[in-house]
């Protein structure tokens, strides 16, 4: 196996799961990704994983239920920001025709990647390319964030004993946020709804807030609400965790992820790859944005673990 410069699995801490059928592979069986009749699909998570709980497993169950004779699919989890860069061109120096990429943080290196490597196919997840900037070979997966906003509304609504419901989120004015703040009011309808949200100026603050967090989950239970959905990395985390009323998620299995409190979801609204199982026999992208979907998982029906 040929190593880039600087590229160690242990001394970088980048875990390389070569899966085929199953079982990790030799190096000897690296895949001969210039093969006509083999097509290759790497796949690279952020630092959540692929035990996230969110788009990372759901990615690579997706991708696992994808393949079939003549499709190797592989795995890198990127340990920390700066392998992002290694990690995407280990794949693409084996020539492989398909790399996604996981999440906000990888989108901008991903979009050089895709233009240093001209003849091979990115996919972003959850972030659509650039229109004047993105070259003929990156596309973007995109979900129907106030489709989901839309179903935490109508759940919480719906389970609501008192007729209150609440929200904590960072930003309005992080793109996703707003999506799911417009969809949760326009589905809670029937109730009276209660929306609070972070207007640090600085977005990352509002997502990193967990004491604000917190304290808005308690002033809303105090002001009656007894159903509350939350949007907004630990910000939203922490309201979760502080209300005693039942609790919907989106974008996280929160039964799973947090099981302390799995008793107070109601449901989480994770993601739907199921686009993936239409792109990856294809081993490129045909156009510049592909659009998902979202799944319910219910807060008392358990699902599998990564692998099984």
């Amino acid at each position: 196996m040929t190593r880039l410069p600087g590229f160690s699995l242990h001394l970088a801490g980048i875990v390389l799961a070569v899966l085929l059928s199953g079982c990790a592979a030799p190096v000897a069986s690296l895949p001969d990704c210039q093969a006509g009749e083999v097509i290759c699909v790497g796949f690279v998570t952020d630092v959540g994983g692929l035990q996230d709980y969110g788009l990372n497993e759901q990615t690579w169950k997706t991708l696992q239920d994808a393949r079939a004779d003549g499709i190797v699919i592989d795995v890198i989890e990127s340990v920390e920001v700066r392998d992002y860069r290694k990690n995407i061109a280990y794949f693409a120096n084996l020539d492989y025709d398909l790399i996604i990429t996981s999440g906000y943080d990888l989108a901008k290196i991903t979009l050089v990647m895709a233009d240093e490597y001209p003849n091979l196919s990115f996919l972003m997840l959850g972030q659509a390319p650039p229109e004047e900037e993105a070259p003929p070979n990156l596309a973007g997966v995109i979900f129907p964030e106030e489709q989901a906003g839309f179903l935490a509304g109508s759940f919480a609504a719906s389970f609501s004993e008192t007729g209150i419901v609440g929200a904590v989120f960072a930003h309005p004015e992080i793109p996703s946020v707003a999506a799911y703040a417009r969809g949760f009011e326009a589905g809670a309808q029937g109730a009276q709804v209660e929306m609070v949200y972070h207007e640090d100026e600085d977005f990352a603050s509002s997502l990193d807030a967990p004491t604000w967090g917190a304290d808005q989950a308690f002033f809303l239970e105090q002001a009656g609400a007894d159903v509350l959905f939350a949007y907004g990395g630990q910000t939203a985390i922490s309201a979760l965790e502080q209300t005693r009323g039942r609790v919907i998620g989106v974008e996280v299995d929160l039964a799973r992820r947090f099981p302390y409190f799995q008793h107070q979801v109601i449901a989480s609204i994770v993601f739907d790859l199921s686009v993936l199982k239409e792109i990856v026999p294809e081993g490129q992208v045909s156009q510049p944005l592909y659009e998902a979907g979202y799944q319910v998982i219910w807060g008392d029906i358990p699902t599998p673990e990564v692998g099984e």
